[in-house]
């Protein structure tokens, strides 16, 4: 990865969503020293520091933390680990396709489909069309659900040598699962990415900061004075990079900084099944370096 693109990754873990962040933060900085002024020329800022400030950042911490934060990682980390149940399934399913199945056309039509179903799921995730992978793989039209449709031409693939005599039924019994998981994974990844946070909830978290945020200065101002601006921004960061960070993870399957590396796995995925059934395609793909990361 050459070195703008990993700065720009490094950016992006920093400040996420970094154009909007670095704005609230010009913002807040400009607003907290107006606050400074107005304390200094007799604003009646001690009040308002006594006014239940410590109340006001406890409960905004507890919502914060509490639910935002923790729903958005567990979303991330439930994502993850179906990625890893894809990777684990593809690795035992070719594992038993190879042990069973001699005929070296059909184990390469089965290990291309294999290869060809998480570049296509990875794809679906984000919304986007086949790329030059899924391309050379045999798969260039865009349609409606392409993994739903690699999963089902693999079931029947492999339906047909239960057929033709080369499956027993026990066999077929003990491939099954591994052939389900595919569209179990799929089915659960679309509940995630289809079901972020209640949009109240996010409207109420965001009122909180914003009520935040107003109030901090002011709570400052009559102790820090000129240094108000400077904690001002520590804790604009934290809490403003809190929230955007989950609203960025909650969603995890895009090409964001924070989001879980598709295509890394996608790639493992494919080198194991190379590895297993001793079946290999070329990759055509001509990705920018950013993309093969994520």
């Amino acid at each position: 990865m050459s070195l703008p693109k990993k700065f720009n990754v490094w950016l992006g873990h920093l400040f996420p969503r970094v154009g909007l962040f670095l704005f609230i933060m010009a913002i807040e900085a400009a607003y907290a020293a107006l606050v400074v002024y107005f304390n200094q020329h007799g604003a009646a800022a001690q009040k308002l520091m006594e006014a239940n400030g410590a109340m006001l950042t406890s409960l905004l911490l507890s919502v914060l933390l509490a639910l935002r934060t923790n729903s958005a990682y567990d979303r991330w980390w439930e994502g993850r680990k179906l990625w890893g149940q894809l990777v684990n399934d593809s690795r035992n399913l070719s594992i038993k396709l190879r042990a069973r199945i001699a005929d070296s056309g059909e184990l390469k039509e089965l290990a291309r489909l294999q290869i060809a179903f998480p570049y296509a799921l990875r794809n679906y995730l984000r919304g986007e069309p086949p790329d030059l992978r899924l391309a050379s793989l045999g798969f260039d039209k865009a349609v409606d659900h392409l993994p739903l449709q690699i999963a089902n031409q693999l079931s029947e693939r492999i339906e047909a040598q239960k057929k033709e005599g080369v499956l027993t039924e026990m066999q077929l019994l003990l491939l099954d699962p591994h052939v389900r998981a595919l569209m179990d994974v799929s089915g659960a990844c679309e509940r995630i990415l289809g079901s972020p946070l209640a949009g109240a909830y996010k409207n109420m978290i965001w009122l909180g900061v914003g009520g935040y945020l107003l109030a901090l200065p002011w709570l400052l101002a009559p102790t820090l004075e000129n240094w108000t601006v400077l904690f001002v921004l520590g804790g604009t960061y934290f809490v403003v990079g809190l929230e955007m960070l989950a609203e960025e993870v909650e969603r995890p399957f895009g090409h964001d900084a924070n989001d879980i590396a598709l295509t890394p796995l996608c790639k493992k995925i494919e080198a194991n099944i190379t590895e297993i059934m001793g079946q290999k395609f070329e990759d055509s793909s001509t990705a920018d370096l950013y993309a093969t990361s994520h």
